[in-house]
């Protein structure tokens, strides 16, 4: 069963004495816990997460105010903060320690400028290896583009740590002061990042109550898909894997032709016979025009939602969505949205996910 780190505890090693008391040999390093996904140990520290995720995205514009306050300011005096801040909230970056890993992977604060981050105008590029070799190839498009420059290069890493970045933090959400964490900065990056993508995708999708099954589950796919690009949940594949994709698409894109061409012509078929039910005006007619009318309708619909499945597989096939789905993205959000289209749940989360995230719905 899928299990995860959830605690730690220190473990004494040593020998009974001659009055029975434990002679300490040695103290080891902390050792993990396993908790499976669906305990109650699990569950209550999700709920802690995405309440807080929550209670932090609900001031995501706030903090991003007072960032753009603080970079207008003369005054400002822990300008390296204040950069972090804004690439926490703005890009979903992991903060990550001052030196690389052994592996050559870096977060925030190992980032050198002219190295892993470069300015061109008004974009700040990067280009790094992120957590798990991931590469992190993107750009952020920002008036403060030149300052951020001006700082980064001076110092040639940012000038700030993780104490300094809660500090900030805390003051602007007191309600977070020492539960602040970076990694809960991505979860509420996660969730403002789905709230706004999911109403868009409506928008883009014209997802109603009465729209298929299928079109809701696409739109919520594409917002998922919104959380996993910010978040740079790139998925690592290699060539061979690469070209049977291609070949697994071009396939699934000839099939798709074939289904185009079936569709067209039963369309046409029912086109002919509501033109001659209409010449002929024969009792029931009408009933009978309607109905061939929202079978074209249903046939052509479904096969547009097939078309866009497969474009927005082709799109996205370099980023992965389980994980945004299933650790950073708070199911009450999820469940929300669901109820507002009536959209079952069970067609979003997996049997274990619904069992898992069972308290987390609202």
């Amino acid at each position: 069963p899928e299990s995860h780190h959830c605690a730690d505890y220190p473990s004494i090693v040593g020998v009974p004495g001659p009055d029975g008391k434990m002679i300490k040999v040695y103290s080891s390093t902390r050792k993990k816990i396993m908790f499976s996904a669906k305990s109650s140990v699990k569950t209550e520290g999700q709920m802690k997460k995405y309440d807080a995720g929550a209670e932090l995205g609900e001031s995501y514009g706030k903090i991003l105010e007072t960032v753009k306050n603080d970079f207008n300011s003369k005054k400002v005096k822990d300008l390296g903060t204040v950069i972090a801040v804004f690439l926490l909230f703005e890009k979903g970056i992991r903060i990550g320690e001052k030196k690389a890993t052994t592996n050559g992977t870096k977060g925030l604060l190992s980032l050198v400028w002219g190295k892993d981050v470069k300015r061109s105008g008004n974009k700040i590029k990067f280009d790094f290896l992120g957590k798990d070799s991931v590469h992190d190839v993107s750009e952020i498009e920002t008036e403060f583009a030149a300052k951020i420059e001006e700082h980064w290069k001076e110092f040639g890493q940012l000038k700030t740590d993780k104490n300094d970045i809660k500090s900030y933090i805390g003051a602007i959400v007191p309600e977070l002061d020492g539960i602040f964490s970076p990694k809960l900065a991505r979860t509420a990056v996660a969730a403002y990042t789905m709230t706004n993508a999911l109403e868009e995708a409506v928008k883009k999708f014209h997802v109603t109550k009465d729209s298929p099954i299928a079109l809701k589950k696409l739109a919520f796919e594409e917002a998922n898909m919104e959380v996993a690009k910010r978040l740079n949940h790139q998925r690592g594949v290699n060539k061979v894997a690469e070209e049977k994709r291609k070949a697994k698409f071009a396939e699934k894109e000839e099939n798709l032709k074939e289904r185009e061409a079936k569709v067209e012509e039963t369309i046409a078929k029912r086109e002919a016979k509501i033109k001659a039910l209409k010449a002929a005006k024969k009792e029931g007619w009408k009933d009978k025009v309607k109905k061939l009318q929202e079978q074209n309708e249903n046939t052509k619909q479904k096969y547009d939602i097939a078309k866009m499945n497969l474009n927005q597989k082709e799109k996205t096939q370099n980023f992965t969505a389980s994980t945004s789905k299933g650790a950073y993205i708070d199911p009450a959000i999820v469940s929300k949205w669901c109820r507002k289209i009536d959209m079952p749940l069970e067609r979003i989360y997996s049997k274990t996910q619904m069992e898992q995230f069972e308290k987390l719905f609202k």
